[in-house]
């Protein structure tokens, strides 16, 4: 037996009343932006994300197959045949069948990305009223580049880049789809790395090289990751960050999941420590993408600040232990 959630939230004047509502309304704004031209439109008898996928997307993947089938059909017909007009016939329909098939690889690979979009809404989101729509043309722009990947990397990844916009308009821009559209899983790998060794929250990565855990980059990495627009500032002579420290101003520094708070135990001293930061597009990505970050990094970035600052005492919060002290 199927359960299907009751909610009920607003949508720029628009109510969904349950999650098969809404999942409709995804299809549907996709459809009116011109994602797909099958008679059976997509999601308009409200099914769930499970009956998507055994009954869309092998839908598409049967009408893709059966074009495939015709194509390689003609192209057999096409060796053994000497009229000039039937091989120009079949020239013509092996063309037609060959973009339908493409179609019908792209139409399949917005439904994965959709799909894992859908799994990213719960319960609790469907009540919040400060959820707007995307625009038309950037729902445009969406399907257009989600259609161009085939795996379950870029599904996913595609999937919460919609659903973040959808949580959180404008969140992604157009230039960081275009961005985004040539990350690649290496890339993204990388990019986490990066962030384990970063303090997340507050845009910075320390450039520390006798810290052990920031040698798992090496400088060519964090100019891939320039590269490909996720950080910046990397160079060979890298931004300050300048703090001073006193009894009435401690500096905190914040991550994800813990909180650097930094004191003087006596005199006031200066912070000052070599930092790149993320692009906007890799501040966009960070807020999507599920990532581990690396307490013993932290607990070396504490030691190396109390060992280079005499003055200085480090207290370090884990933020999902109710601010439990890590020392």
């Amino acid at each position: 037996m199927m359960v299907v959630l009751v909610v009920r939230v607003r949508f720029n004047k628009v109510r969904f009343n349950t999650m098969n509502e809404f999942v409709m309304w995804i299809g549907k704004k996709l459809v009116e932006v011109g994602l797909s031209n099958n008679k059976k439109l997509l999601l308009e008898k409200g099914r769930t994300e499970i009956q998507l996928k055994k009954e869309e997307l092998i839908e598409l993947e049967e009408a893709r197959v059966y074009a495939e089938y015709n194509a390689e059909r003609l192209r057999e017909k096409l060796g053994i045949t000497c009229e000039k007009n039937e091989r120009n016939q079949i020239i013509t329909e092996i063309a037609n069948l060959n973009h339908q098939i493409e179609q019908l690889k792209k139409q399949q690979n917005i439904m994965h990305s959709l799909v894992e979009g859908v799994k990213e809404f719960k319960s609790f989101d469907l009540y919040s009223e400060d959820i707007e729509l995307p625009e038309d043309d950037w729902l445009q722009d969406w399907q257009e580049k989600a259609s161009r990947f085939s795996n379950q990397h870029a599904y996913t990844l595609w999937g919460k880049i919609l659903a973040g916009e959808i949580k959180n308009k404008g969140t992604f821009s157009h230039r960081t789809l275009d961005i985004l559209k040539n990350l690649t899983q290496k890339d993204a790998e990388l990019f986490l790395k990066a962030v384990s060794v970063s303090f997340s929250d507050a845009n910075l990565i320390f450039t520390i090289d006798s810290i052990p855990e920031s040698k798992k980059l090496t400088y060519a990495n964090w100019a891939t990751l320039q590269d490909i627009g996720l950080v910046t500032q990397v160079s060979s002579l890298p931004p300050e960050i300048s703090y001073q420290v006193s009894f009435n101003t401690p500096m905190r520094i914040e991550s994800r999941d813990y909180t650097f708070i930094v004191e003087t135990n006596n005199e006031p001293f200066e912070f000052l420590e070599k930092c790149y930061i993320f692009s906007e597009t890799g501040k966009s990505l960070l807020k999507i993408i599920d990532f581990e970050e690396n307490l013993e990094y932290f607990k070396s970035i504490k030691k190396y600040i109390e060992e280079k600052y005499s003055y200085a005492k480090v207290t370090l919060l884990n933020k999902r232990e109710n601010n439990h002290h890590l020392g």
